[in-house]
């Protein structure tokens, strides 16, 4: 019985001292680089925006992705759609509702390789105070001759799920109910 718990003790130990080459990297990312934006549709024509200001920490490896983990936290009120009277309608209660709401955010729960350089991070997107479960299908993409990879990809939703847009704009006569978040992520390796 005493070696049995000896031996549990060393395995312990050694995963504990394993060096940090075993686990996900740490990864930052470049924000003037990078985009966070969307994809709507405004009384049947489409658009699109984004937002300026952003932060993520993100560990992943890609050779075992199940290791890494990732959050981003937006800041509504950089919204730009091109259009300032939109931007403005945007923060508004009948929208986003930035002034109680002032941060979308999303974290990964599971990261899995789908195949290739194709994987897939199911998380928590919050926007307005509503939590839903999204997926993001996504490439990883190391750029040849430097620590610097790009993540790339889509997130559709429905936005009503998340309470966004009230009143006669909840139907999507006006705004289309689909939105498209699209990620385009340049990071280096710390």
């Amino acid at each position: 019985m005493t070696k049995r718990w000896g031996g549990i003790v060393a395995l312990v130990v050694a995963v504990l001292l394993a060096p940090d080459a075993a686990r996900a990297a740490e990864w930052t990312v470049d924000a003037a680089e990078s985009r966070i934006g969307f994809r709507a549709t405004q009384m049947g024509a489409g658009f699109e925006g984004r937002f300026h200001r952003f932060t993520g920490e993100v560990r992943f490896d890609p050779d075992d992705p199940e290791a890494g983990r990732a959050a981003f936290t937006v800041e509504i009120a950089s919204v730009d759609t091109g259009n300032a009277e939109r931007d403005q309608a945007i923060l508004t209660n009948v929208w986003m509702a930035a002034a109680d709401h002032p941060t979308a955010t999303f974290e990964t729960d599971r990261i899995t390789r789908e195949n290739g350089d194709r994987y897939r991070a199911e998380g928590r997107l919050t926007m307005r105070g509503t939590s839903r479960e999204v997926v993001f299908p996504f490439t990883f993409s190391p750029q040849a001759g430097s620590d610097a990879a790009e993540v790339a990809g889509e997130i559709p939703l429905s936005r009503t799920d998340f309470g966004i847009g009230r009143g006669e704009f909840a139907a999507d006569g006006v705004i289309g109910d689909r939105v498209v978040i699209q990620i385009r992520l340049i990071a280096t390796r710390d």
